[in-house]
């Protein structure tokens, strides 16, 4: 499965706001918009951390790396390549 397939998959299971949600796209607005909290973020770094085998230090959450499912998959690239 990709990345933005999984995370994708997490966000519609995990985050109540896409739970019965179908239009948003890898493009779509997370933060900025208001479907994560605070609680979502973290559940969201647990999942990456788990799911591709990467560590992330705090300084490194920024809200344009989870900004939207394709910055995600971008970061979580970027961090597996270390």
């Amino acid at each position: 499965m990709e990345i933005s397939d999984s995370v994708r998959k997490f966000l519609t299971e995990e985050v109540p706001l896409l739970q019965n949600s179908s239009d948003f796209d890898v493009n779509s607005s997370l933060i900025a918009s208001g479907v994560l909290d605070s609680i979502d973020v973290i559940k969201l770094i647990s999942f990456l951390e788990q799911s591709f085998d990467i560590a992330i230090e705090a300084r490194d959450v920024q809200a344009g790396h989870l900004e939207t499912i394709s910055s995600i998959e971008k970061f979580v690239r970027s961090r597996a390549s270390r």
